[in-house]
């Protein structure tokens, strides 16, 4: 499938460097997050999480960098394909409506959940990845022949 082509894109890329600073504040910001919500509850963060905040800190950095890792390597690839990102307006939209169809949801309900930007990212990389499936032949290595 189209996703486990994907998958298998960024699995083979290798991260050099995360622009500065970009994993901590991720952390950071979920950190704060849930800070705030077991204040709310009168409870440490440590009993709201569950676990030490080391721990916390050490997932929400792994997963950090898997989001980042995806969005980098999309770029990447987009820039080194020439890919022109441009969304045209009229299919964006018929992506959208479908979209909420199979959410069964309104495309207000949508745009209010997820933010525009994040759903017009979403309909790039949707489209990205259909035209690396439809343009890429992917060639599965010959076994090595003993003599």
């Amino acid at each position: 499938s189209k996703n486990k082509y994907w998958t298998k894109v960024v699995e083979n890329a290798t991260v050099i460097k995360f622009p500065d600073n970009i994993i901590e504040e991720y952390v950071n910001a979920y950190v704060d997050y849930y800070s705030q919500l077991s204040s709310l509850y009168g409870i440490t963060l440590e009993e709201f999480l569950g676990c030490k905040v080391d721990e916390f800190k050490a997932l929400q950095t792994k997963e950090a960098e898997a989001m980042y890792k995806d969005q980098m390597v999309l770029y990447a690839v987009m820039y080194a394909e020439k890919y022109d990102s441009t969304i045209v307006e009229s299919e964006y939209e018929a992506w959208l409506d479908n979209l909420a169809k199979h959410l069964d949801a309104t495309v207000e309900d949508l745009i209010h959940e997820y933010g525009e930007e994040s759903l017009r990212n979403t309909y790039i990389y949707e489209k990205f990845v259909d035209y690396l499936y439809e343009t890429r032949v992917e060639v599965e290595p010959s076994p090595e022949t003993s003599k």
